[in-house]
């Protein structure tokens, strides 16, 4: 598995969506999320393949008073957790360089547990369905 870095801008729009367009616009994948797939310049993207087949991605963008925020995570073999754990280390990873010391992601309720266990805190509620998560981020001295 090789994991490619997009950082949303002109140079690189075309090549994010040429690999994750199809899949941002699937009806399927905006349910399973809950909200569209969205992004914006200074957006980082980071998208897993095997070849020319795509396996998951995820966006990170970098909020005000050094938060980050981890958002559109979509791994097609959900069965393959370690994809969805490398793309979230990899966000974290990002987001550390960018001074974030705080790092948030909206999720399903069924899955606090797991997150939970990675070491992220439910601080709100998004709906019925969906929780906000938080993780401290440690940056290196």
């Amino acid at each position: 598995m090789d994991v490619l870095r997009f950082p949303h801008d002109d140079k690189n729009k075309r090549d994010l969506f040429g690999w994750i367009g199809e899949v941002c616009a699937s009806a399927s994948v905006r349910a399973e999320l809950g909200a569209p797939v969205t992004s914006a310049p200074g957006d980082v993207w980071f998208v897993a393949v095997e070849g020319k087949r795509l396996l998951g991605f995820c966006g990170v963008s970098i909020l005000k008073n050094r938060k980050a925020k981890l958002h559109g995570m979509v791994v097609l073999a959900p069965s393959q957790k370690s994809i969805e754990e490398t793309l979230k280390t990899m966000a974290e990873v990002e987001a550390i360089g960018h001074g974030a010391t705080e790092i948030l992601v909206v999720d399903k309720e069924t899955r606090q547990k797991e997150y939970e266990g990675q070491g992220w805190k439910v601080i709100g509620d998004r709906g019925k369905q969906y929780r906000l998560f938080s993780k401290a981020l440690e940056v290196p001295v």
